[in-house]
């Protein structure tokens, strides 16, 4: 009782194990990731320390321009065409609110705890999958043929490849065997599971992660490309082989592929997202400056759906939203250039990290590029699980290079140059 009454006393580990409750909860569902997400933020506001909270914001790039973003998006109310549609469109921007809150409060003694929640709340979504796979129970809407029990297939793949990556390097690292032998029987589950559901982004975001960690991990360069060419060869076959859903897909992304190539068929599922990119560009060339704001994304569309014969989108009117399934072309229509820039630099802002620990600098690498290929499918930053998802990494990311740059600093003066070597790359 009396560690109980001094964590609830101490408002800075209650946050903590808060954010650590919140990692917990995000693949989870949902009610879950709010409720946390809430007490969380509500908790950061009565701490108080303002002005440390403040300097510390003020030191971040990442942070600067996702600020910058968020209040661009938030200035072009004055040329949106609906004030309510507007409302709601940066009411959903709140799940950002948790970034300050984990990059000012966290305590470096608590990150690897917080990432190892995140990953044991996806083993439970996991057993929540493979149940629902085998028919030993239901959940929701979800089927065998696409067991994804907590949300849509697509965040659902960008959560199990970036777990599998995150797994992937921990055996690389982790030196007790146990441990290690543990990470990669993990690691061979998430793999299965990311192949028996419908996500064929995460998929794709996988095999190019294989790539990139051992680029990262190996110093042969051929050797590096070479083996987890291989290993990604071997998955896709052997995913190809055993899994229904993932042979479907690829035989249907084949045929989207052949039809667009020698039919200037778009109406696939492939063909229509590869429609809404170019129709979106074409308005974003229009609109170069400030673009349309909120609710004007179809400004001047039909010209471009009768011109590249996209009769999918016949059905669209003049001036009203769309989705372009792709935030880069999102952003660049709805704020122009200033948009697109400032989405671009907080993914770059990201990557420039600097980290003292190998294993995290590689994890930094392989969710920025993760999350770059899953913005390139979908508006990820308005869908509430690639938001948090964001949120929780990006930041955590930022929180642990930023305490390890402290520690270096303090031991010798200079700044971390991100290298700390393992075996296999000697």
């Amino acid at each position: 009782m009396t560690n109980i009454s001094s964590i609830l006393k101490d408002k800075k580990t209650l946050l903590n194990y808060l954010i650590i409750c919140y990692a917990f909860a995000l693949p989870l569902g949902k009610a879950l990731t709010v409720l946390f997400g809430i007490l969380l933020i509500i908790l950061w506001l009565i701490e108080g320390d303002y002005k440390e909270k403040a300097r510390l914001l003020k030191e971040s790039n990442f942070i600067k321009y996702l600020a910058a973003l968020i209040s661009l998006s938030a200035i072009a109310v004055f040329w949106s065409p609906d004030l309510d549609f507007w409302l709601e469109f940066m009411r959903k921007y709140w799940h950002f609110l948790i970034i300050p809150a984990i990059y000012t409060s966290i305590r470096p003694e608590y990150t690897k705890t917080v990432l190892s929640a995140f990953l044991f709340g996806m083993l439970i979504s996991e057993i929540v999958s493979f149940g629902i796979f085998f028919e030993i129970w239901a959940y929701g809407r979800a089927t065998p043929d696409n067991p994804t029990p907590f949300m849509n297939h697509i965040d659902y793949s960008i959560f199990l490849a970036l777990t599998a990556l995150i797994l992937l390097n921990r055996v690389f690292f982790e030196k007790n065997t146990l441990l290690k032998v543990m990470y990669g029987i993990y690691f061979i589950t998430v793999t299965t599971n990311l192949f028996i559901i419908a996500g064929r982004t995460g998929q794709v975001a996988f095999v190019v992660g294989l790539i990139v960690i051992g680029l990262l991990n190996i110093k042969n360069r051929f050797k590096a490309i070479a083996l987890m060419s291989l290993l990604g060869a071997i998955i896709l076959f052997s995913a190809y082989s055993f899994s229904n859903t993932f042979e479907t897909r690829a035989n249907q992304a084949a045929n989207e592929i052949h039809q667009m190539v020698h039919s200037n068929d778009f109406s696939g599922s492939l063909g229509q997202r590869i429609s809404l990119w170019v129709m979106g560009t074409h308005v974003f060339l229009e609109n170069p400056l400030y673009g349309t704001g909120m609710g004007r994304e179809t400004s001047g569309v039909m010209k471009y759906i009768e011109k590249y014969n996209f009769s999918t989108y016949a059905h669209v009117k003049e001036g009203e939203y769309i989705d372009y399934h792709n935030t880069f072309v999102q952003y660049a229509v709805q704020l122009g250039l200033p948009g697109l820039f400032l989405f671009i630099m907080i993914l770059l802002s990201l990557i420039r990290l600097k980290f003292s620990s190998q294993m995290y600098f590689n994890i930094n690498i392989v969710f920025v590029l993760v999350y770059a290929l899953l913005s390139m499918g979908s508006f990820s930053f308005h869908l509430m699980n690639s938001m948090t998802l964001f949120a929780l990494l990006s930041t955590l990311l930022a929180s642990i290079s930023r305490h390890e740059t402290l520690c270096q600093e303090k031991q010798n003066g200079t700044r971390p140059i991100a290298k700390e070597r393992h075996p296999l790359t000697h």
